[in-house]
């Protein structure tokens, strides 16, 4: 009997982030990946990007459009050794000096080291700088912060704002600072300012060797954040940002908030079957109990066939003599289905994110399925780990992660950064 493929069916929580069908270029009968990039990072102006809620990542030149009227913007961080920094509007509008600081030498210098991002939502903007804390606590402590898309001096910047109020003649003036009441503070979190996110490279022909990179580093910053309990639930293509270090592009995982204890996933899956959290068309199938909205289906079913060709044996022959499109989705659903009952312990549960960084590469890749095809092509084998579920596959980040070290010390490629995040032990106990 055909199972009810309405989304949601079966309870766990709801979608809470930008919800969008991203075709990838392996599913038969549909259109490639669209290659340009909706939201992330740097795009060559000044507003960076706008996520949903109408949340808005910018720059510090930006500040006055952003918010419109008189303000005083303060950069705080926890470190003791690092005072808060302060700008006024006027310091922007005319480059005036400050604190006997040139205002130009310092804007100049935030504006190319800091991006900001302005979180609409109340509940959001705590759950972010609160799972920002976090993850600063847990890379600094093991010096890796490098993995992180975090600055390495500012945590928030406080805007404390004056809007702009009408005169009789139509003109805007600005409201005078002793309107107290009419005082706003906003909280914008502070990141380091990076070249853009991973899918501006879309149009760009990466080498089997350049996907190799970006899969290591992200590996590496999940090793550390699953080794402490914790998963990202939503990599994408948007939240992989890369910056150009000595010419070679160098990306980190950025985005937490969607931060997810292991034990809280592992329960909410076995108690509904489901858990709608992250992006449709980069979701784990582990994660819903149909293929309606993610479409990613039809990814396994060409990993599989690829598997069965060269004799490793794929997805149990899922597919096999299945002529009607339901009956194949009910059988790939119960595939999935079966696998998650197979998750015993929280730390299982890894494999959801190694499903999403499986997606973002195979975008990556100029073309996927000859790699795949290729009985020489050492990637083709690595997504294949990476995807299913086979004995001998990858079931937690520090499994692949070590079969990418190994690979790369073969290619003469840095992988100091990657045994550091290996040896990564639980920091302490962090509640989110």
């Amino acid at each position: 009997m055909a199972r009810d493929r309405k989304s949601g069916g079966r309870g766990g929580k709801t979608n809470t982030t930008d919800v969008g069908k991203r075709e990838h270029g392996l599913q038969a009968n549909r259109t490639p990946a669209r290659k340009t990039a909706r939201t992330g990072h740097v795009r060559g102006g000044n507003i960076i990007g706008h996520g949903r809620n109408k949340n808005v990542v910018f720059t510090v030149d930006e500040l006055p459009s952003v918010f419109p009227g008189t303000f005083r913007a303060c950069f705080r961080s926890e470190t003791e050794s690092c005072p808060p920094l302060c700008l006024e509007k006027r310091d922007i509008d005319n480059i005036q000096t400050y604190d006997h600081v040139s205002s130009s030498d310092l804007i100049t210098d935030l504006e190319a080291t800091v991006a900001l991002k302005y979180v609409t939502s109340p509940y959001d903007q705590a759950s972010e700088i609160r799972n920002n804390t976090m993850i600063r606590m847990l890379f600094s402590e093991l010096g890796l912060m490098s993995l992180t898309s975090l600055h390495p001096d500012y945590d928030v910047c406080e805007v404390y704002a004056f809007p702009p109020e009408p005169v009789s003649d139509g003109k805007i003036m600005l409201s005078n600072s002793s309107s107290k009441d009419k005082l706003t503070v906003h909280v914008t979190v502070v990141y380091r300012r990076m070249v853009g996110s991973i899918d501006m490279l879309y149009d760009r022909k990466m080498t089997q060797r350049g996907v190799f990179e970006v899969a290591q580093q992200v590996l590496s910053f999940l090793c550390v954040i699953h080794a402490n309990g914790y998963m990202h639930m939503d990599i994408k293509p948007e939240n992989v940002l890369f910056d150009l270090v000595d010419g070679r592009v160098k990306t980190v995982l950025s985005d937490y908030g969607e931060l997810t204890p292991m034990t809280y996933l592992h329960s909410s899956l076995r108690i509904h079957g489901q858990y709608v959290v992250g992006t449709f068309g980069f979701m784990s199938p582990l994660l819903t109990d149909c293929d309606d909205e993610n479409n990613v289906y039809g990814v396994f079913e060409k990993l599989s066939h690829c598997a069965d060709k060269k004799g490793e044996n794929g997805a149990g022959n899922v597919d096999a003599d299945v002529v009607s499109e339901v009956e194949r989705h009910d059988r790939w659903a119960e595939y999935f289905d079966h696998n998650r009952s197979r998750m015993v312990v929280p730390s299982d549960v890894a494999k959801v994110d190694l499903h999403s960084l499986g997606f973002v590469l195979l975008n990556l890749m100029t073309d996927p399925g000859t790699a795949l095809n290729d009985p020489s092509s050492l990637m083709g084998t690595f997504l294949r780990r990476l995807m299913l579920f086979r004995k001998g596959d990858f079931f937690s980040a520090s499994d692949a992660l070590r079969f990418m070290c190994k690979q790369h010390r073969e290619m003469g490629c840095d992988t100091r950064e990657a045994t550091k995040a290996l040896r990564a032990q639980p920091v302490a106990k962090c509640i989110i």
